[in-house]
């Protein structure tokens, strides 16, 4: 029997990671996207069906860990409202692009029964996809450093800003929840390429990446304290409020440090010049509010034929999916995402399967702040919390046999 968790693995931090961050130098982000997630499930569905194949009696014997069926029936509603989208609008992106999640997140659920050890899995997985990002970033090298916008090998420096601060995400949570799992070589690591992805994101001035990194370190004190609360007795574990006030203390050096350097003044002096000029959204908000304003049940064809005012549109992946793809489909994604979300939390609320989950939350949470300031349906953000959460579902290992 092949051993195929090891494949997995490697697919998905070739196939799944850095595949469509090579897209983004020539914004073909989404048709790397969706290349390399078709090379993926089929590579990885040929490997499942020669593992499961029953010769002798002539069965392809298929085990499908537990799907909730609330899951079932919104992504079947989502395949169905993007055809209807595509039907009305003639765009084959949002069929591309939902397909894709979708077929990304049964194939890893259906391969995550060949994972032994998911704590080392999700690590190497990490690892993986920092080894990608400094990839990325050494393909970049042609282009002079600057702390003033630097995009390295990507076409705009917000999708610089975009990719490092999904690193960064996912690097945290690993060094904060696996500190004592992993070796002294992954750790020394891991912390080389957070500070060199610390020093890309300030470089890129990409606000909203800024800001998701900001919040993503303040999880950290939140969430140990959240861990030594007993709510209902009123009570907080004494390490878990020693560690709060010692994360918060390691986070003001931390901040007070970036200050001081001067590494962060370019990104404030890009605030207070789009302040002065009297829109320091950078005409985004007045785009958003014609794109809720002329929403549709299907989406549409072109989002410039809705108003005659020279918008911004985009800079929300929401909004871009509302306009693009009707409030139906919207509505599939976005439940999706709060579906991942809700478990997640509980999880870590209820302190099971909790190591993984803390990887997950900080890495869906990172996605939605930017998502909500960029469009990013094709970035690690959201590609990595289908991967997680497909590993990481549970529910009393139940497995649905079917022949």
């Amino acid at each position: 029997m092949i051993k195929i968790s090891n494949f997995l693995l490697l697919s998905l931090v070739i196939l799944v990671v850095f595949i469509p961050q090579l897209g983004m130098h020539g914004d073909l982000s989404p048709l790397f996207t969706g290349v390399g997630l078709i090379i993926f499930v089929t590579i990885n569905s040929f490997l499942f069906i020669l593992n499961n194949n029953d010769i002798f009696n002539k069965k392809l014997i298929i085990q499908i860990p537990h799907i909730p069926k609330s899951i079932y029936l919104l992504l079947i509603a989502l395949v169905i409202f993007s055809l209807f989208s595509y039907l009305a609008t003639e765009r084959f992106k949002s069929i591309i692009v939902y397909s894709a999640l979708i077929l990304l997140f049964f194939t890893v659920r259906i391969q995550s029964a060949t994972i032994v050890d998911k704590d080392k899995f999700i690590i190497n997985l990490i690892l993986g996809a920092c080894i990608t990002g400094m990839l990325i970033m050494i393909l970049g090298v042609n282009k002079p450093f600057t702390l003033f916008r630097y995009q390295g090998y990507y076409v705009n420096s917000n999708s610089m800003g975009m990719f490092t601060a999904n690193l960064i995400h996912m690097i945290v949570a690993t060094l904060y929840i696996y500190k004592n799992s992993i070796s002294r070589f992954k750790k020394f690591f891991f912390y080389s390429i957070f500070f060199i992805s610390i020093l890309f994101l300030l470089a890129s001035n990409s606000r909203a990446a800024i800001f998701s990194v900001f919040i993503i370190l303040l999880l950290v004190p939140i969430v140990e304290l959240y861990k030594g609360v007993k709510f209902f007795e009123l009570k907080i574990k004494a390490r878990s409020l020693k560690n709060f006030f010692l994360y918060l203390f390691i986070l003001c050096l931390f901040f007070i440090f970036i200050y001081s350097t001067g590494l962060i003044d370019n990104t404030f002096d890009k605030f207070a010049s789009k302040q002065k000029a009297g829109d320091f959204s950078d005409g985004r908000f007045q785009g958003w509010i014609i794109m809720i304003e002329n929403w549709s049940w299907f989406g549409h064809k072109n989002l410039q034929d809705i108003t005659d005012q020279k918008i911004i549109f985009g800079h929300n992946t929401w909004l871009s999916h509302l306009n693009y793809n009707g409030i139906l489909a919207t509505f599939c994604f976005l439940g999706w995402i709060y579906f991942i979300f809700k478990w997640t939390w509980a999880q870590i609320k209820l302190q099971k399967n909790s190591r993984g989950t803390v990887i997950l939350l900080f890495t869906l949470v990172g996605y939605i702040i930017n998502a909500t300031f960029e469009t990013a349906t094709s970035t690690p953000g959201i590609l990595m919390s289908v991967v997680l959460f497909a590993i990481l579902y549970r529910k009393d290992d139940i497995f649905l046999s079917k022949s």
